[in-house]
Parts: structure tokens; C-alpha cells; sequence
């Protein structure tokens, strides 16, 4: 999964492995939200790199 920085208001998301598929625009809170959730249940398993 690769996120993108400096788009106001959303977060865009895409699939590292197909990056020529359509990518994913997230609301900034939603993102917030998604991030908060993985942080809390500790899901350290995958190579996903956690923005502040």
C-alpha cells in the first residue's frame, strides 16, 4: 500500500503491487480513524508505514 502526502482534505491510497489500478481517495478523517484503529489493535504485521 502506498499513501500520498500534501492532497488536502483526502488521502490518496493505492495498491503498491498494481499501482496502474485505480487509487483510493480517503477523507482525511477517515484516515485518521483507520490509523488510530490499527495503532490500537497492534497490527504490526504487514510493511505499512504509519504517518502521524
Amino acid at each position: 500500500m502506498e499513501v500520498a502526502d500534501g492532497v488536502p482534505t483526502v488521502v490518496p491510497v493505492r495498491d503498491s503491487k498494481a499501482p496502474t489500478r485505480a487509487t483510493l481517495l480517503m477523507p482525511s478523517a477517515a484516515w485518521g480513524h483507520f490509523i488510530s484503529a490499527v495503532r490500537k489493535n497492534g497490527d504490526t504485521s504487514s510493511s505499512l508505514m504509519l504517518r502521524p
